[in-house]
C-alpha cells in the first residue's frame, strides 16, 4: 500500500487518529491499540480486531503494527501502514511488544523479530559496559570512527576527551568488544 497524506492534519493528530479505536458500522467488529508509542517517525501499535459475541467483544487476533509517518512538503502529515508479516526493516520496535503478540507464522515475522531482539541486546550490552566504566576508563569507538578511542570524562552525558578536544559520544558508536578486552 502506498502513504495516505492529509492537506493539513499535524503529527499529533495523524497519530491520535492512527491509535483511536474502530468499530464498524454494524456494531460487531472492533480494531483496538492498547499499547502504541513513537520512536521518531515510527508510529508501533499493537492492533486487536475483536467481534462481538452474545454482547461481549472477544478478541480474534492480535498483531504489531507499524505506521511509517512522514509530512509532505506543503500538505499536512501522513503513514504508510503495515504489519510485521508485511516487511518492515525498522527495528526501533519495543522489545516488549514481542512478548506481547504471538508471532506469526511468517518466515519474514520471525527474522524481524530476531533482528529487533538482537538490537536491544546490543542497546542493554553497551548500557552494562558504560555503567561498568569508570571515568578516566578508554572508550573504544567502530572502526571507522574518528577518535577510535576517547578517555571518558562523562558518564552522564556521555562524554570523552582524545588529543585534547572533547566530544560527546553516541551510544551507537561504541564498540563494547574493543572497550572489554582494555578494561581487562
Amino acid at each position: 500500500m502506498g502513504w495516505l497524506i492529509s492537506y493539513d492534519k499535524t503529527k499529533k493528530q495523524t497519530i491520535e487518529e492512527r491509535t483511536r479505536t474502530e468499530v464498524s458500522e454494524d456494531g460487531t467488529r472492533r480494531y483496538s491499540y492498547p499499547k502504541s508509542c513513537v520512536r521518531g517517525n515510527c508510529l508501533w501499535k499493537i492492533a486487536v480486531y475483536s467481534e462481538k459475541q452474545d454482547g461481549e467483544w472477544v478478541e480474534k487476533d492480535r498483531l504489531i503494527a507499524l505506521d511509517l509517518l512522514r509530512k509532505d512538503k506543503g500538505m499536512g502529515w501522513g503513514y504508510k501502514d503495515m504489519t510485521e508479516c508485511a516487511g518492515p526493516v525498522e527495528t526501533s520496535c519495543p522489545i516488549s511488544y514481542l512478548d506481547m503478540v504471538p508471532c506469526p507464522d511468517s518466515e519474514w515475522a520471525r527474522n524481524w523479530r530476531v533482528r529487533v531482539r538482537a538490537k536491544g541486546d546490543a542497546k542493554q550490552e553497551v548500557t552494562a559496559l558504560i555503567r561498568s566504566m569508570k571515568v578516566g576508563d578508554a572508550l573504544y569507538l567502530k572502526k571507522g570512527c574518528s577518535p577510535q578511542a576517547v578517555t571518558l570524562t562523562s558518564k552522564r552525558p556521555l562524554r570523552g576527551v582524545s588529543g585534547g578536544t572533547a566530544y560527546r559520544i553516541s551510544r551507537r558508536l561504541i564498540d563494547p568488544a574493543a572497550t572489554r578486552i582494555h578494561l581487562t
